[in-house]
Formats: C-alpha cells, sequence, structure tokens
C-alpha cells in the first residue's frame, strides 16, 4: 500500500464517519407543537396537539400509574393521551376559560395527533393561553403554539416555568 493510498483511504474514512456521526449523536427535540387556528366557515377555534409519540407514552404512564398499558397504538391510550392533554393546556377568551371538544386522534409517523374545537360566534381578537403539556414529566420540554387568525399567525414558546401567555392583534 502506498501512502497516497493510505491518504486516500484516510480521507473517505472520515467522510464517512463525519456523514454517520450525526445520525449517530442526533436526538428528538423535547417538545410539543400546538395549533390554535380559526375556521371561520364553521366558527369554530381548532386545536391540534402533536406529541413524540414515546413522551406521550411516558406521560400517560405517569398520570395513571405504574400498571397501566401505555401502548399509544391502542385507542384506549391514545384517548389518555388526549385527555392528559387537555388537562394542560386552555384558552381564555375576554376572561372566560374556553371548553374544546376532543374530536379525536390519531398515530403518523412517530406522533401522535390530538384534535379538539369549541364553537365561538366571532373571531377573537386575543387570547391567553397555558400549555404545560409534557413539562410535568420532561422539566425541560419546550412548547411551540402557533396561533393562525385568518392570515395572521402568533406564536408562543413555553418553557420551564412560563405560566399563561397573552397573545394579542389577532384580527
Amino acid at each position: 500500500m502506498t501512502a497516497g493510498t493510505l491518504s486516500r483511504r484516510l480521507v473517505l474514512l472520515g467522510v464517512g464517519a463525519a456523514l454517520v456521526a450525526p445520525a449517530a449523536f442526533a436526538h428528538r427535540v423535547e417538545a410539543c407543537f400546538t395549533t390554535v387556528e380559526w375556521n371561520a366557515p364553521a366558527s369554530t377555534i381548532e386545536v391540534v396537539h402533536r406529541l413524540h409519540q414515546q413522551d406521550a407514552e411516558v406521560a400517560i404512564g405517569a398520570a395513571a400509574g405504574s400498571n397501566v398499558d401505555v401502548d399509544i397504538t391502542k385507542v384506549r391510550n391514545q384517548a389518555r393521551a388526549a385527555l392528559y392533554a387537555e388537562g394542560r393546556f386552555s384558552v381564555t377568551v375576554a376572561g372566560k376559560s374556553l371548553v374544546f371538544d376532543i374530536l379525536g386522534a390519531e398515530l403518523r409517523d412517530d406522533s401522535i395527533w390530538i384534535y379538539r374545537e369549541t364553537r365561538m360566534a366571532t373571531a377573537p381578537g386575543e387570547m391567553v393561553i397555558t400549555d404545560t403539556i409534557l413539562r410535568d414529566v420532561f422539566p425541560t420540554e419546550s412548547n411551540v403554539v402557533n396561533v393562525k387568525m385568518g392570515s395572521r399567525v402568533r406564536s408562543l414558546l413555553f418553557g420551564r416555568g412560563d405560566g399563561p401567555k397573552k397573545v394579542e392583534g389577532l384580527l
């Protein structure tokens, strides 16, 4: 083996290692994503939560106790995850806490998507949102909430110790 061949092999080995290393060290972000959106034709506010499947299993296990089956592929546990999210996410408009119906949940890829809605006569110009989803089991969890009213989008970031946040200028 010549010095040139050895150098080429080392370069190729280095490039290969550099391409593989990010995947080997990559980890999932501890985050929950929520969209709050005004649906004008239906006069509803729709809420969609997206949680990583494993995080949802940990959360329902912590909420229900250690003797509970937490397999999120089971409809019963998807319902538990929806109830879990419902108890940790709230929207207040004009001092009144909105009550959302749970429409359902589904698994897509490695996430559970939870759907909720409530009726309102008109789109709110402002709201107060509280989001503590998964922060009881993952203290460093960051939750992103995108609020869409018409063509406007406002984003909130909830982290450790954050309480309610006001969203203004929605209309």
